[in-house]
């Protein structure tokens, strides 16, 4: 994807232009979605050097593409799905919920059956003693 066309993109989901010179925070954020998603195609210097960014700002912004609002994620997986982007969405309705996972007794068919109490006891409850877990 070319960088222009991104940029085009997000500033009509935005309805703003996503390189205006402010530290407002909605600015901010849009372009962390903007480095997020060009740096699948493109290289930090590359899109440092088309927003005027040291390659270092780049990579702040695309490491920290967690710390934005609900309505920026959206709008990123927005750009992702309408342009089949292969890039995990912020909103994945497919991912299984940590709730899931443990009513999930297909994992635990998967342990034989003489491996269960080994499994427990070099893996599991050393992995919940870590976590602060008591049973």
């Amino acid at each position: 994807m070319k960088l222009k066309d991104l940029k085009k993109e997000l500033d009509k989901q935005y309805g703003f232009d996503i390189f205006s010179n402010t530290r407002e925070r909605k600015y901010v954020y849009a372009k962390k979605v903007f480095c997020k998603i060009a740096y699948r195609f493109h290289t930090l210097a590359f899109i440092g050097e088309f927003i005027g960014y040291k390659h270092e700002n780049v990579l702040y912004h695309k490491n920290s593409i967690n710390n934005i609002y609900d309505e920026d994620k959206k709008i990123f997986d927005n750009v992702v799905l309408k342009y089949d982007l292969d890039l995990p969405l912020f909103n994945d309705n497919n991912k299984k919920k940590k709730t899931d996972i443990l009513n999930d007794r297909e994992l635990f068919d998967l342990i034989p059956e003489n491996k269960i109490e080994e499994f427990k006891q070099t893996r599991l409850l050393p992995y919940l003693k870590m976590n602060g877990i008591t049973i």
